[in-house]
């Protein structure tokens, strides 16, 4: 579709200046990156250099670092080192050569969470453009080749270029055969991808390293990808991987990446920016926005006071009025404790506009009325069981939220732990009941808090390596709302689902992306006010920029968690946990950390599992992968994999779960979800695999395994309280043909309520799903294979949900067989359980068409 000329070319957006832009860590020694670099998280370098293809500058940052420094030696060469505020120098010994004194300088110069969003979509973007150029393999070279004079788009899977198997890491080389000055834009699925040893030529050439600045390899799907022995010839587009350098290459042009990190080799950074002419997206379209203001407790007090008063000149009038009191609090106790209390007072300052400048004396005696309250006082006190812990230690916390005022209030709570510093799901207890599966750190709904009422809050947190400063300041806060904003369901966390009419909650995405980053991942309803997505020409290529929706991720239920109004009070540790120091060896270790609360589990049951990788040793562990096999009386629920609060769709425990590389003192927490399907006992453990390199470039591959986990099974079972089945039409057809399935779901319990009921039907390979076949309460639903959301189930309520599907193709056996699986909360007693009833097994036999 035609357009209007004249667009203006896209780049790397931000990115687009800097040789490396790594939103997290970064680790490396004995290598250079010619160009700028950013570094979101810690950068730790040994003998690096910076910058030296720049021209000197004394107000340029070239290198500029969010966390924490520790480097030694190695040279700036041309600009600024610039470290933020809350970052910690632990080590700086590079040379600037610009003579700027004072360096590191503090300085904010990027907002990084910006940054990478904006990348995350881009890479989105451009993965679903249409490629129209080919991909082919010749005896093992990967051939692509494009006709268009502007852009040229290629889309292939890293790990199955030609559908035969070859990877991009086994080719023996690229030819790229494309015209000259063309940009080059090569999409690569897959979640862990890499280049081999190998050259990238450019229409059967060798080509000059600047012709990389027209090439761009967007790595939309990698959690994990790498380098072998070669030039990269173009800039690499990475927002989700975390990089490893396994053989000694070099990238000519930017690197977006997670991380990057020596493992067993290095890349050097040639900086040669990226000049190409990618597709841009209009600007956003006009939009009005009404907001509604806070709603603000009715809190008040007086204070009545004679200070020294100044009137001073201004060429404007204003008037300000703040509310706060200071009332004095004393707690004793032998462990950690902090307060916070929520009080109010009134103070007004006015200025006027005013020739002169006027002081009065101080007066000789002040009168103080005591404050009146007329709302809720909320306090929130927090103790730990001790005060010293060692890495590998369990902490339990127990907070009391208090209402001491004379009105009610809702109440939220939210935890904030330092690095290092993990919370145990499953240990969340209020007022003594369990609530499985609710995490601290995210907004929990306390509900309603009446006058004089008290609640408990306990919980457990696991070290997992040592805090910044040996410290365990975990920071958390109360949110103040009136009576009715937050109301409480089964799973304390769990807030109304607030988003635009027929958008999908954010737990649905596209299948082409299986990772989901929280805060950084494009969601639905963003972008709703923005143009196209046009090329150079203006033509369309898309008709809104790409957000997630189209797969929910099985099983967890995307919810948007609101932005409430009220009052945030901080919780601030008053006497924090000391964590004793670690002793450093040089070894090459891992340690890895199950953890789960030791309670008797009932058939049924879902739980989640914590699993720590942390490296304790003084080598960077490279290829780290964690394995779980579980017992048969448990089985891994798809969909839940989350490594570092990031959710891995595709990831399988049994199959091996990616963690990159892991430097030194640093963890990755792996979390997963598992249903319990049979008695006895469960027991588990997990192991990690990893690579280090050793003296002389010898690889050693090394292996460590956790101490299991066990968790008896009751004779409890959640199919006797409810009933699930499934029922094919049919029990024979042909290929062509169609059949519906039906559910049957009944709540057999007298007084246990099921809330958050979510039906899952993974369709056999050889079935599809008729479009707008399933209905549930005569509301057309998506696929029964992304979730059906079937809300409260009341104690004798029955539900029948049916849908259609057609046969695609006979299957080895001739036999479909399907099951469906639902998922739901329910409170029991005082505390709130997660679980899950498979079907039985349903069989249709495929016959073949009778011959006339």
């Amino acid at each position: 579709m035609g357009g209007e000329a004249g667009m203006a070319c896209g780049n790397l957006l931000v990115a687009n200046d800097f040789n490396l832009f790594i939103f997290g860590d970064h680790t490396q020694s004995n290598v250079d990156s010619e160009g700028r670099v950013a570094v979101g998280g810690n950068a730790t370098y040994s003998n690096y250099g910076i910058g030296d293809k720049l021209t000197v500058s004394t107000t340029r940052a070239d290198l500029i670092v969010q966390g924490n420094m520790n480097i030694s030696s190695g040279t700036n060469f041309s600009g600024n080192s610039v470290i933020y505020p809350a970052g910690t120098v632990l080590q700086y010994t590079m040379t600037n050569n610009n003579r700027v004194p004072d360096q590191p300088l503090v300085q904010t110069p990027i907002d990084f969470t910006a940054a990478e969003q904006s990348l995350a979509s881009l890479s989105l973007n451009l993965a679903a453009l249409g490629p129209n150029g080919t991909v082919a393999s010749n005896f093992g070279q990967i051939v692509l080749t494009g006709a268009d004079p502007d852009l040229n788009v290629f889309t292939f899977n890293g790990n199955n270029v030609d559908g035969e198997g070859l990877a991009l890491d086994t080719a023996n080389g690229i030819n790229i055969i494309a015209p000259s000055g063309s940009t080059i834009l090569v999409n690569v699925g897959g979640e862990n991808v890499g280049f081999g040893s190998y050259t990238i030529f450019r229409n059967g050439l060798t080509p000059p390293d600047s012709e990389g600045s027209l090439i761009l390899w967007n790595l939309f799907q990698a959690t994990t990808a790498f380098n072998q022995n070669l030039s990269i010839l173009g800039s690499v587009l990475a927002p989700y991987a975390d990089w490893q350098a396994i053989g000694f290459g070099n990238i000519n042009g930017t690197l977006v990446a997670n991380s990057l990190t020596n493992t067993t080799g290095t890349l050097e950074a040639h900086n040669h920016p990226f000049t190409g002419c990618l597709p841009s997206t209009d600007l956003p379209l006009t939009t009005t926005t009404t907001m509604t203001p806070a709603v603000v407790l009715p809190m008040t007090s007086t204070t009545s006071f004679s200070p020294t008063t100044t009137t001073t000149t201004t060429t404007a009038s204003s008037s300000t009025t703040t509310a706060s009191t200071t009332t004095a609090s004393t707690t004793t106790t032998t462990a950690s404790t902090s307060t916070t209390t929520m009080l109010p007072t009134t103070t007004t300052a006015t200025s006027t506009n005013t020739a002169s400048t006027t002081t009065s004396a101080p007066p000789t005696s002040s009168t103080t009325t005591a404050a009146v309250i007329t709302g809720p006082v909320i306090t929130a006190t927090k103790t730990a069981n001790v005060a010293t812990a060692k890495v590998g230690d369990t902490i339990t916390y127990t907070i009391t939220v208090a209402n001491s005022g004379i009105a009610a209030a809702d109440v939220l709570i939210t935890e904030v732990f330092p690095e290092g510093v993990v919370f145990i799901l499953s240990s969340l207890r209020i007022n003594g009941g369990r609530f499985s599966g609710v995490d601290i750190t995210e907004q929990v709904a306390l509900g309603t808090i009446l006058p004089g009422q008290t609640i408990s809050i306990q919980f457990d947190v696991f070290i997992a390596t040592r805090p910044p400063g040996g410290i365990v300041t975990n920071s958390g806060f109360v949110l103040v709302d009136p009576p009715g904003t937050t109301p409480v369901t089964c799973n304390p966390g769990q807030l109304p689902i607030i988003t635009d009419l027929g958008v999908p909650p954010t737990g649905q995405m596209l299948p082409v992306l299986p990772v989901f980053k929280p805060g950084i991942t494009p969601e639905p309803g963003e972008f709703t006010n923005f143009g196209p997505v046009r090329d150079r020409n203006g033509n369309v290529l898309l008709r809104q920029p790409i957000t997630v929706p189209g797969v929910i991720i099985t099983p967890i239920l995307g919810l948007t968690i609101p932005v409430t109004a009220g009052t945030l009070q901080p919780i601030v540790t008053v006497n924090p946990v000391i964590v004793a120091p670690v002793a450093s060896t040089p070894t090459q270790s891992l340690q890895v950390f199950k953890s789960f609360i030791d309670i008797s589990l009932f058939v049924g049951q879902r739980i989640t599992y914590t699993v720590v990788v942390t490296n304790d040793g003084s080598t960077v562990s490279g290829a780290t992968t964690l394995v779980d096999t579980l017992s048969a009386n448990g089985i891994f629920i798809p969909g839940t994999v989350r490594v570092n609060n990031v959710l891995r769709l595709a990831a399988d425990p049994a199959a091996g779960i990616s963690l990159g590389p892991i430097v030194p003192n640093n963890s990755v927490i792996v979390r997963y979800d598992v249903l319990v399907t049979g008695g006895g006992t469960l027991t588990d453990s997990a192991r990690a695999t990893a690579e280090f390199l050793l003296p002389g470039n010898q690889v050693s591959l090394r292996t460590f395994q956790s101490a299991a986990v066990s968790n008896p099974i009751s004779g409890i079972m959640a199919s006797s309280f409810a009933n699930f089945t499934k029922k094919a039409s049919v029990q024979n057809a042909k290929v062509g043909d169609t059949f519906a399935y039906q559910f049957v779901i009944s709540n057999l319990s007298a007084d246990i309520v099921a809330s958050d009921v979510i039906l899952f039907d993974r369709l056999a390979n050889e079935l599809h799903f008729v479009s707008g076949s399933l209905r549930v309460d005569g509301i057309p639903q998506l696929d029964p294979q992304i979730g059906i959301f079937l809300g409260t189930f009341n104690p004798g309520v029955t539900r029948t949900v049916s849908f259609s599907v057609q046969v695609a193709m006979e299957p080895t056996g001739r036999v479909i067989s399907n099951q469906g699986v639902l998922f739901f909360d329910f409170r029991f007693g005082t505390g709130c359980f997660r679980a899950g009833l498979l079907t039985n097994v349903s069989r249709v036999t495929i016959v073949e068409e009778e011959e006339e």
